[in-house]
């Protein structure tokens, strides 16, 4: 039998260094054949005794990963947070392992197998005397009390609630069974962890049990029903419980650190062990005590790594590149994107695409609308918001069918609304049919295209990096907030302009020429509807004021007279309109805006908060929508044509019948053929960059894409759709950088947070053609549904245009890097590019890019410059190249992707990650030593 002074000597830590050299973790590993790896469930039991001096094994604390203890005052489960152990509690586990009892792969069916297995072992091995043994199995073999009611006999506190029957009493328990193994990931077993005193030992008995395969112990009562693989016992002399239950909590900790849960798995001797337990000891940071207080509970870290992390993931390489042989970039895109058609189509068969439909229907239909105004102004009642929507709903019906990213969205973009203004005024001067003229306009632009994806001219968007995408997805982002907010403050001075009484009145109302002056009036006089003007005979109008809900309806007027002046009735039906519209705007953006957030917090369920942040808009607007109908101001409604009422696409080129563009038709000169070229070529280049640059954006890694997108082939498709377009007489749609990325936020998937206190981590997103081609459908039919959309104020789709663009700045690291220039270095975040990065070029890089922001922001601000905006864009992936040559190359790298080294010249790619800008002050390199770690002992 062992020497019980060298046990105790061990149980405090002592001749810890007495092991042999053990193998490293990798041989272990490596070492047989493959053992599958699983989940594990830990419980840490510890002896207890009752008032009648019966001893029951009772949870202490179980590991999901991470740590929940049974708070004692009111036996329930703490909420989970990081283990944390004394150190000393490690050592003496090491301590313990050389005499400890160790059986694996063992074959048994009950705990009382397992007990006789172990009891045999110890004392075959004098670590347990004989007289102790039946002892000892007693103990092992005592029944085992849960916590929280789930063992509803094993003390009066857990007794069934008075007044329910046996069923009620069973069917509460199931239900809190079934809500706790929804905790356990799948394929999970049960490591058993037991820990007391007992009297009449002399020197503490330890026992590590491996069984063969998982088997469900009839004898454990456990809070699930899982296989039991792994079982350690630690018993000891009274007068030790506390010491003893920091080794079994070591000893579960160490059980929940998945590389020692990957070596206990293929372990065939102690020294295995003691191995995981080195390598598990290297890793450890200890914190000092005067900085941190043991008994705070330290919350789980979102970047943790574990056996729950969402899958791995492998970036898919699909950045274009330059090829010799004609077509071959759209051939392998076709190859490469086209293999996963099928799969997107039952991808999209999920009810979060229900959600994002609706979300980008009312985001693109809004923009569409407030376009199709201007280019109603433009082109002189050519185009109006009819044709824009059609344009968007048959552009993204096309796009979601051929195209190699269905991500991508398309819409009306600024370049091309002064494309169509130049091009119809061109028109307009030379005497040129307009639509005809655009017929050939996209016939050559069609040709233009498919040069372009011949000759694979898409690989020249690898210059463009973050930095670039960066600044166009802010530009494009700030110019819907501005002009959100700008529609929203036109709303009222339409409503003053749609009320102008005095137009047809001078000052006053003659109650008895009402009727006739009214039929006279030349202005719009929708505003206010009169029903009982019969009723109108003498008094003061103002006094009827009081009668008027502003803004809605004009009722009965009891008492109108001569003389008095309507301009003070008009600013108050107007003005409470206007008011509306504003409560409606804010309204909707809070209430979208904080339930997109609601799956963050800890509110209600996990189900409950990832429904109401993928319906955060279809909720907001059906709110404000009925709130709008409650209150009854009479607030400016969305105004799409009405098709059915004969509001079509009807002007002095086109009639009824003549949907289709001919394209020699209204007298179209031969000589207009050719000099559509022109016009053809500016807006393939305007399609070019716009389309790709929004591609760079949807296909980043930080979306984790894993069907990858098709550069060229999303270029030719716009090419077709464009063509398209023309020959329906409909504007030019290119890709929108703003909504394609709204559109891929709001089909983003989230890992479900299976182990309690695990946050949620971005999985990926659901890559499908069902959502664009929802799009594409609803927007094509909204025209016909004039009467659902007519109640949809215009205050709340400013909104969701305002939305749009804020939650599209959501990540981006140049805003981040913004917010550092006025945050005190101290309460800088622990962002990766932050730690190897000097302050000095990540403030030059910041501020170069906020320069170029303020340029592009002025030009863009000029309308007849926006039609050589791709031409900035240009030199915006061409400043981003000269910047290799002054800033850091590693540096750069860190906070932006990199440029093809083979792009700059040899002398650049000598300098190895430094610039002319630091070469000069460059400190000399001092060779170090090679830091020197002695084998383990």
């Amino acid at each position: 039998m062992a020497d019980p002074r060298s046990q105790q000597q061990l149980l405090q830590g002592d001749h810890c260094d007495e092991i042999a050299a053990p193998r490293p973790t990798e041989q272990i590993l490596d070492v047989g054949t493959p053992v599958e790896h699983r989940n594990l469930y830990i419980e840490l039991k510890v002896l207890s005794g009752d008032q009648d001096h019966r001893v029951q094994w009772k949870e202490a604390a179980r590991w999901l990963k991470f740590l929940e203890v049974v708070e004692p005052d009111v036996q329930k489960w703490s909420k989970p947070h990081v283990s944390t152990l004394p150190l000393q509690s490690l050592f003496r586990l090491k301590a313990h392992i050389p005499t400890m009892v160790t059986l694996f792969d063992l074959h048994a069916s009950e705990l009382s197998d397992v007990a006789d297995a172990v009891l045999n072992e110890m004392v075959s091995s004098d670590v347990l005397a004989q007289d102790m043994r039946r002892t000892v199995f007693s103990v092992l073999s005592q029944k085992q009390g849960l916590v929280s009611g789930f063992d509803w006999s094993s003390s009066p506190a857990h007794s069934s609630p008075v007044g329910l029957s046996l069923p009620s009493r069973i069917l509460t328990k199931v239900s809190r069974l079934w809500k706790e193994e929804r905790k356990i990931l799948e394929n999970s077993e049960l490591c058993e962890v037991l820990v007391g005193e007992l009297d009449g030992l002399s020197h503490p008995v330890v026992g590590f049990v491996r069984l063969a395969d998982g088997i469900v112990v009839q004898d454990l009562a456990t809070n699930v029903a899982l296989p039991v693989r792994f079982l350690f016992i630690l018993l000891g002399p009274s007068g030790n419980k506390d010491l003893y239950l920091d080794i079994g909590r070591a000893f579960a900790t160490l059980m929940s650190d998945e590389e020692f849960c990957k070596v206990a798995y293929k372990a065939t001797g102690r020294e295995d062990l003691l191995v995981a337990l080195d390598n598990f000891l290297d890793t450890l940071t200890v914190i000092p005590r005067s900085q941190w207080d043991p008994a705070t509970r330290i919350e789980p870290s979102p970047s943790v790594p574990g056996v729950s992390k969402a899958s791995s993931f492998k970036s898919v390489d699909d950045k274009p590149r330059f090829h010799k042989i004609p077509f071959a970039g759209l051939v392998s895109d076709i190859k490469r994107r086209y293999q996963w058609y099928w799969q997107d189509i039952r991808d999209g068969l999920n009810i979060q695409i229900i959600a994002s439909i609706i979300f980008i229907f009312f985001a693109n239909v809004t923009h569409a609308m407030t376009f199709g105004g201007v280019l109603f102004s433009f082109t002189e009642e050519h185009f109006g918001p009819l044709e824009s929507i059609l344009a968007v709903g048959i552009g993204n019906f096309i796009f979601s069918l051929f195209a190699g990213q269905p991500m991508i969205l398309l819409g009306v973009s600024g370049a091309t609304l002064v494309f169509e203004k130049l091009v119809f005024s061109f028109c307009d001067q030379q005497h040129i049919p307009f639509f005809n003229f655009r017929f050939w306009i996209g016939f050559w632009s069609l040709i233009f295209a498919t040069i372009v994806t011949a000759f694979n001219v898409s690989g020249v968007i690898r210059v463009f990096t973050r930095f670039t995408q960066e600044l166009y997805t802010c530009l494009v982002a700030f110019m819907f907030m501005y002009d959100a907010i700008e529609k929203l403050f036109t709303l009222e001075t339409d409503a003053v302009d749609s009320v102008r009484w005095e137009t047809c009145w001078n000052t006053t109302l003659n109650a008895t020429t009402f009727l006739s002056d009214l039929s006279s009036c030349t202005g719009n006089t929708t505003w206010i509807l009169v029903n009982d003007l019969a009723s109108c005979r003498y008094g003061n109008v103002s006094s009827a004021i009081s009668y008027v809900n502003p803004g809605i309806l004009l009722q009965s007027i009891d008492s109108c007279s001569v003389g008095v002046p309507l301009h003070n009735m008009t600013k108050v039906v107007s003005s409470g309109a206007y008011v509306m519209s504003f409560i409606l705007f804010i309204g909707t953006f809070l209430t979208a805006f904080y339930l997109r957030k609601f799956r963050d917090t800890n509110l209600c369920t996990d189900l409950v908060r990832r429904y109401m942040s993928l319906f955060a808009i279809p909720i907001s607007v059906a709110i404000w929508v009925c709130v709008d109908q409650l209150v009854g101001y009479q607030t400016k409604k969305v105004d799409i044509p009405n098709v059915l009422e004969g509001r079509h696409m009807l002007t002095k080129d086109r009639s009824a019948s003549d949907m289709i563009v001919n394209p020699m038709g209204n007298g179209l000169p031969v000589w207009a053929v050719f000099a559509a070229i022109i016009p053809g070529f500016a807006i393939t280049f305007i399609t070019f960059m716009a389309t790709q640059i929004t591609s760079l954006v949807v296909n980043r890694a930080d979306n984790k894409l894993k069907k990858g997108g098709g550069y060229h082939l999303d270029f030719f498709v716009v090419g077709i759709v464009g063509f398209v377009c023309c020959l329906l007489g409909l504007p030019f749609v290119t890709g929108a950088i703003i909504r394609s990325i709204t559109h891929v936020q709001s089909l983003h998937v989230f890992a479900p947070s299976d182990i309690p206190g695990e946050k949620l981590k971005f999985k990926g997103v659901i890559e499908q053609r069902i959502s664009s081609f929802g799009l594409g459908v609803l927007a094509s039919i909204s025209i016909i549904a004039y009467p659902v959309f007519a109640l949809f104020p215009m205050g709340l789709l400013y909104a969701v245009f305002f939305f749009v663009g804020t939650t599209a700045l959501f990540g981006v690291q140049f805003l981040d890097r913004l917010f550092l220039f006025i945050t005190p270095t101290k309460y800088w975040p622990d962002y990766k590019y932050l730690r190897n990065v000097r302050n000095r070029t990540m403030y030059l890089f910041t501020a170069i890019q906020l320069s170029v922001l303020a340029f592009i922001c002025i030009f863009k601000a000029v309308p007849d410059l926006n039609l050589l905006f791709p031409v900035v864009i240009v030199l915006l992936g061409t400043g981003r190249y000269l910047l290799g040559f002054i800033l850091p190359s590693r540096e750069i790298e860190l906070m932006d992707n990199p440029i093809p080294q083979k792009l700059y010249p040899e002398c650049v790619k000598r300098m190895k990650g430094e610039s002319m800008l630091y070469q000069k002050n460059k400190a000399p390199e001092v060779e170090l030593a090679p830091l020197i770690i002695p084998e383990r002992s």
